[in-house]
């Protein structure tokens, strides 16, 4: 699997970059530094590559956790129907007390001494 040689290749050039890091004679350095920069960029290539496997599983669990997406959205949906009943029930009392309004205003206006008889044309 990709970790697994990802992991190996770590563990290979740590052991590697540990080695070389030795104190040799001054003939034996440039080849060592050059050991080296192989080894740690090595390193960092693999390293690079386990997060890019790391990010790519998450990604994968975001997009593909149907479940707790479907608990998710039942919840908003509950939250949304109580709120649409809430909403249901305020504009019906609404309703209720602006017929009465209505009423009483007709009855004022119907009762009223100033209104005038309808006129025909």
């Amino acid at each position: 699997m990709k970790i697994n040689n990802h992991i190996d290749s770590l563990v290979t050039n740590y052991k590697g970059l540990l080695g070389s890091a030795s104190i040799n004679d001054k003939t034996e350095n440039i080849r060592e530094n050059f050991e080296i920069d192989v080894y740690t960029s090595n390193m960092v290539k693999s390293g690079e590559a386990l997060l890019k496997i790391i990010a790519e599983i998450k990604h994968s669990m975001m997009l593909n956790d149907f479940d707790s997406i479907v608990g998710e959205n039942n919840q908003m949906e509950e939250s949304y129907k109580k709120i649409v009943s809430e909403v249901d029930s305020n504009v019906e009392s609404l309703k209720q007390t602006l017929i009465q309004a209505l009423a009483e205003l007709e009855s004022a206006y119907y009762t009223s001494k100033y209104i005038k008889p309808p006129t025909d044309l």
